[in-house]
């Protein structure tokens, strides 16, 4: 079980980063071909379309892949139920349309989302036996899954900016994924589902505790987009927009990914917590080396990665990114704690980290925005991730019955090694930066992001080695890492 769920992160950490690769591409040429306020209009389609999509975080997938045996009957009703779901969903989508465009005094929205609306309703056919991809840890089917709906979007989008430099190439691309994912679907499994609603009350035992918390990611991931759109117009939204995918890049590019791998993992330890601590343990100390200090360099060179990236129409994102990379590296240290609260069927403990959310993304949105602006904006999220990591922690702690001093004992070090990173880091892009007569040129850009990056992995790596060798060598992830470079350097060497 080990080793595949191994094999299952490795594989979702492979397809989250070759679609960031292909998303980092189409999103440095399209912010080239296109201005922040493209980025916006889509931006707020999507805000009021989450709100519609809450109604599809029924469970559906999450019962079939905890069920021991499901029967030919569960998938069809799976099917059905979804089919069900996503048409109503869609026709929910296409009503919102004029309300939403009166809502942000933007005319244009009622166009995009119903044609988002329309691909909606085909994506509604797409074959759930997919689903077995995850259920049996065949990651490899999931990457190529994946990665073939998100290449189709790539292609549409780029050509399309090419041709028409509008908002409407970030749309198309969005279908030619969703339409991809059907023929994908029904290319890469036998499964050829049929009506049936035999075992409808089962597929929907997730439903009320899914609706309420996605319900609440909605409302603690959207709001700020919500705001900034309601208040200060496309262009701004925009900015935050791609300001927050970019410092986003370590949760959606490795916790996300590893989180998509673990669930099914996790399920089949709930009936010991003491393993499956030690599995979540192992897994926290994993995701944190490695997703922490990404945050904190996204953090540091934020300013120069923007201007040599992006462009100069960009430069208002390098705050909202340096302030967001840090929340992200907070939402690192509380890793994938809802794949450990589903599978032990206590989902209601997840919905208490999002209240907490909501609750101070509330009270200070307001208030900061006020002083801050759109910056504002961007520290309320800061502050909210922060309180949903400290409640996340006793929640965990509590329900695996594992003490603090384990939990500090496995993270203090890549903690440590990243703050050492962020201090060598810091001084080399000073020094460099003082060299160069301002503004600096893309040459110049780009030193001190490389240079920034290189002393970044080195301080970092020798840092994390050296606290784990003061440490005792304790079997961690240090270890695990030691042991795969050991096994690299060796391959290919003549055996004496």
């Amino acid at each position: 079980m080990k080793q595949a769920l191994a094999r299952g992160a490795a594989w979702m950490i492979l397809a989250r980063w070759t679609l960031r690769l292909i998303g980092i591409v189409s999103t440095l040429v399209l912010a080239r071909l296109l201005v922040p306020e493209d980025f916006g209009l889509v931006a707020m389609a999507m805000t009021v379309i989450a709100l519609v999509e809450l109604l599809s975080y029924v469970g559906i997938e999450m019962v079939l892949i905890k069920h021991p045996a499901p029967t030919r009957q569960h998938y069809n009703t799976a099917w059905t139920l979804s089919l069900c779901i996503a048409v109503s969903c869609a026709a929910l989508t296409a009503l919102a349309a004029h309300p939403a465009a009166l809502f942000f005094n933007e005319p244009r929205l009622t166009a995009i989302m119903l044609v988002i609306a329309a691909s909606w309703g085909l994506q509604s056919f797409e074959n759930i036996g997919t689903v077995d991809f995850r259920r049996n840890l065949q990651f490899d089917k999931e990457f190529a899954y994946l990665t073939g709906k998100k290449l189709a979007g790539f292609v549409v989008t780029l050509v399309g900016a090419f041709l028409f430099r509008s908002y409407w190439a970030l749309v198309a691309g969005l279908v030619a994924s969703r339409i991809t994912g059907i023929v994908l679907s029904y290319a890469m499994h036998p499964l050829r589902p049929r009506w049936c609603l035999r075992h409808w009350r089962e597929m929907l035992s997730f439903t009320g505790a899914m609706l309420i918390n996605g319900f609440l990611h909605f409302a603690g991931t959207r709001i700020p987009h919500a705001f900034t759109g309601r208040l200060m117009g496309a262009a701004p939204l925009g900015v935050y927009a791609i300001g927050e995918e970019i410092a986003s890049l370590p949760i959606t590019e490795v916790v996300d990914p590893i989180g998509r791998a673990l669930f099914p993992g996790y399920s089949r330890l709930a009936h010991d917590l003491a393993a499956l601590g030690d599995r979540v343990l192992q897994i926290n100390a994993a995701v944190v080396a490695a997703a922490l200090p990404a945050c904190a360099g996204i953090a540091l060179l934020a300013e120069p990665a923007v201007a040599l990236a992006l462009g100069d129409k960009w430069l208002a994102a390098i705050p909202v990114v340096q302030v967001l990379a840090i929340s992200a590296g907070c939402a690192a240290m509380r890793s994938n704690s809802w794949a450990v609260y589903y599978s032990i069927g206590r989902p209601y403990l997840w919905t208490r980290q999002w209240l907490v959310k909501l609750a101070a993304l509330a009270v200070s949105i307001w208030p900061l925005f006020g002083q801050f602006g759109l910056l504002g904006v961007a520290y309320s999220d800061l502050i909210s991730t922060f309180a949903m990591l400290i409640v996340d922690v006793g929640t965990l702690l509590r329900t695996l019955r594992l003490s603090g001093r384990r939990y500090l004992g496995v993270l203090w070090r890549p903690v440590v090694a990243t703050v050492l990173m962020a201090f060598a880091v810091h001084t080399t892009t000073i020094a460099l930066s003082s060299q160069m007569a301002a503004p600096a040129s893309a040459v110049g850009l780009a030193s001190i992001v490389t240079a920034g990056i290189g002393v970044g992995v080195a301080v970092y790596g020798a840092a994390l080695m050296l606290l784990w060798r003061l440490s005792g060598c304790p079997e961690a992830i240090e270890a695990l890492l030691l042991r795969r470079a050991q096994r690299l350097f060796a391959f290919g060497q003549p055996r004496t």
